[in-house]
Order: structure tokens, then sequence, then C-alpha cells
């Protein structure tokens, strides 16, 4: 589930085959962004979100405004 006004940038990977990714609304991924899941771990990421280049994200959840600094790695 993609919120309204959600932006993505080239080389983003969406995998969403184990469990649900719900995205919010304005919020902005950026270059190289890797997000998945696992079983038992879905993804979301909460609404005015900016997620940094190259970030790793893996069956977590993002709260609102939050910032997810280039390169980071956030895990389950």
């Amino acid at each position: 589930q993609i919120g309204r006004n959600a932006g993505f940038w080239f080389g983003v990977v969406i995998r969403g085959d184990e469990e649900p990714i719900i995205i919010g609304a304005d919020t902005n991924v950026q270059e190289h962004t890797i997000m998945h899941t696992d079983v038992g771990f879905p993804l979301t990421i909460g609404q005015g979100c900016t997620i940094g280049h190259r970030a790793l994200l893996h069956g977590c959840t993002v709260g609102d405004n939050s910032l997810i600094g280039m390169g980071a790695i956030v895990l389950n």
C-alpha cells in the first residue's frame, strides 16, 4: 500500500512477497533503497518520512516524520 504523494527515486526495490508493505503519504524514498519483509514481520513506514540513499529496511516499523539516514540498516 502506497500513500498519497509518496515518492520513489530510481533503483528502489520493494519486495512484499512474504508480508505486506505499507508506505505512508508524503514519504520520500531515495535512490537504491531496499525494502523487504520476512514471515511474521511486515514493513510499515509512517507519513512524512525520508528514507536516505541506499538504506536497507527489513521487516520493521518506522514512525511518522522519521529520517532514516543514508546507508542505514534497520532490521526487524
